[in-house]
């Protein structure tokens, strides 16, 4: 996706943004398709007021792998299960599978949990016609959709096994556990999706009311209307956004991952909004898809307010001074040379410098990174590697302070090891005057200076 975004936008900063949002305009097309139930004008009002709901506004604006994963397994999961023709129908079990594979494509770090909301779905979608014993028919449905979504995978699982495994060992399991995986109280893992100021309320806001809201009136619409609580359009997408939540809750590894849980709420809460404006008399048929249109006015928060309010321009206007400085002292460099970033800072990073000077039509120079080193040993021979270092004094705020590297004293240690190396000029210091301390990049002696 970054790839296609900077070929046909160009490298700009926004290119990222016109992407996110040509993926959100695809589920938008399969939402109205999945609404043909109802008017397209009631579908369109339906349509607006969701995509107030924070999830989306998040998908253009983080451009993160997390917000397409969940929109994939959301959308797949739930053909499965509402859909009441997988087992027999085979354009939906091709259609899924084409989901599950996408998905595991889509972030494949978190495949076990791809797959574990998948089997899930198999399983709620599988119970009826368990009931009626028809084993070949289930047999024919799990396998179609299943090996679909393996093969659609396959080629880059084959070339990337070995990293993926080892990155997830590592994070989980290995010498990152400790960083990632953090226990945390009962009540507060409960509510990490809901309403966490990080991860629950930036994604799902207040849409979690909505949602229990629609449920609640579609089962009193269904009694209302002598038809029976049909598995498919009842208890299958409660059991099955239940099992997500403890899917993505339960574990101590908590992240961005979990966004699939708010993904599916707000999903299903858009089909049942379907269901009981299609139910509804003609005469009121409009109230579900403006009460959804005026929810989403009403609780509406821009993307960039979601962590803190309205962002300080000058902060900002400081952020991109620092990072041109950094550009600056570094640029003269050719770009077969290595730069080591010594830890991960916020806004000033390898990343940023890298598209500042893709942006010039230049090459960057060579990524190296020891975020996770604190031995000295290994800090030396990182040091004794690099031709331009990015490196920050202790007292420098804007660092990820979760990363061993971000400690002061090891900043301090990196530091002192950069200059008894020997093999450093006097760094050019870039002072944070917003947010304190500075920002040191070192250059080989005999470098250009600035």
């Amino acid at each position: 996706m970054a790839f296609v975004g900077f070929l046909v936008f160009g490298i700009t900063k926004w290119s990222g943004y016109a992407v996110g949002g040509l993926v959100l305009a695809c589920f938008v097309r399969l939402f109205l398709g999945a609404s043909s139930s109802i008017p397209l004008g009631y579908a369109i009002l339906l349509v607006i007021g969701l995509l107030t709901a924070p999830y989306f506004g998040q998908t253009v604006m983080w451009f993160r792998p997390d917000m397409i994963v969940g929109l994939l397994m959301a959308a797949g999961s739930l053909l499965i299960v509402v859909s009441g023709d997988w087992v027999v129908r085979r354009r939906t079990q091709l259609l899924s599978g084409v989901f599950f594979g996408l998905a595991l494509l889509a972030k494949p770090t978190v495949f076990h949990l791809t797959f574990a909301v998948f089997g899930v779905a198999f399983l709620l979608a599988s119970v009826p016609h368990v009931v009626r014993k028809e084993w070949r028919l289930l047999c024919e449905a799990w396998l179609v959709t299943g090996l679909l979504g393996v093969l659609v995978a396959l080629p880059h699982y084959y070339i990337a096994a070995t990293s993926i495994l080892t990155y997830i060992w590592d994070v989980v399991f290995g010498a990152q556990a400790e960083i990632w995986t953090r226990p945390v109280p009962f009540w507060q893992s409960a509510k990490f999706y809901f309403v966490d100021p990080n991860y629950g309320w930036p994604v799902l806001g207040y849409w979690y009311i909505p949602t229990l809201f629609v449920g609640l009136v579609a089962v009193v619409a269904r009694w209302l209307r002598s038809e029976p609580l049909l598995w498919s359009r009842g208890a299958a997408p409660a059991l099955l956004l239940l099992a997500t939540y403890l899917l993505v809750t339960i574990p101590s590894f908590k992240g961005p991952h979990g966004f699939v849980f708010a993904a599916l709420l707000i999903s299903t809460a858009a089909l049942g909004s379907v269901y009981l404006t299609a139910v509804l008399p003609k005469p009121v048929a409009w109230v579900i898809p403006v009460a959804a249109l005026l929810f989403g006015i009403t609780t509406f928060v821009w993307p960039f307010q979601l962590r803190g309010g309205q962002p300080d321009h000058k902060f900002m206007a400081s952020r991109t001074e620092i990072l041109d400085q950094a550009f600056s002292a570094i640029q003269a460099l050719d770009s077969s040379k290595v730069m080591l970033e010594t830890t991960s800072s916020v806004y000033l990073n390898y990343n940023n410098i890298a598209l500042k000077a893709y942006e010039e039509g230049q090459k960057p120079l060579r990524p190296a990174s020891i975020a996770m080193a604190t031995e000295e040993n290994e800090i030396r021979d990182a040091i004794s590697r690099s031709d331009a270092i990015l490196a920050f004094t202790p007292e420098y705020t804007m660092v990820f302070d979760h990363l061993p590297s971000a400690s002061p004293d090891v900043r301090a240690l990196t530091i002192r090891l950069i200059e008894e190396s020997g093999r450093f000029g006097p760094p050019t210091a870039i002072e944070d005057k917003a947010a304190g301390g500075a920002a040191l990049i070192y250059k080989v002696r005999g470098e250009p200076p600035l």
